[in-house]
């Protein structure tokens, strides 16, 4: 917040540095969010919860007002988007988590739909951001899909994106099943460590 004072007081609030802060700074701002929503009240009641859920929400539109400044300093330099495409995808998502968090599931989709797109050109699926922001658009489509056909959803700007831009991958079917093996002293229910 210091160096963006300074960059105001000196004319450099339009410049692409003042812009990477403000992601920074909305970074900042979207961990104190997940951080209070942790925190349990100490005395649990129905309007202490909600407290904190207002609180919450307050800190994360704090961040996704600081990620849309952003976007709007960053639009000013087209030429220096590929450049800042990660500040950007990251700006985006950052969006998205304020929108997941009001409940906003057609904007949250929306806005983790334009991180995937950015990340695509510099990133695989093996990346852990692309992986987040794969999760996160998941979790919003489904809720924005519910009591809606397909039709209606791409229609309000849902993507065809992965793992849904081809029938094969919607229709996926294992080719080969392993049953699981029972140790002979397995006399309890427990769990299991699975990669794939």
């Amino acid at each position: 917040e210091d160096a963006l004072e300074f960059a105001e007081a000196n004319g450099l609030q339009e410049n692409i540095y003042t812009a990477e802060m403000l992601v920074n700074l909305a970074r900042y701002y979207s961990t104190r969010a997940n951080e209070a929503a942790k925190r349990k009240p100490r005395i649990f009641s129905q309007s202490s919860a909600d407290i904190v859920k207002m609180r919450t929400r307050k800190i994360q539109s704090q961040s996704a007002d600081y990620a849309e400044l952003a976007l709007q300093i960053f639009s000013k330099y087209p030429d220096q988007q590929v450049a800042e495409s990660q500040y950007i995808s990251l700006a985006h998502n950052l969006i998205g988590f304020a929108y997941e968090r009001e409940k906003k599931w057609k904007e949250a989709m929306l806005a983790y739909q334009q991180s995937m797109e950015i990340q695509r050109a510099y990133s695989t699926l093996e990346d852990a951001a692309y992986i987040t922001t794969i999760g996160r658009w998941i979790n919003s489509r489904t809720h924005f899909m519910y009591k809606k056909t397909a039709e209606q959803a791409y229609s309000e700007g849902m993507c065809k994106c992965w793992p849904y831009d081809t029938e094969e991958n919607i229709r996926a079917k294992s080719l080969k099943r392993v049953p699981p093996k029972m140790p002979r002293k397995a006399y309890t229910s427990g769990f299991s460590i699975v990669r794939f």
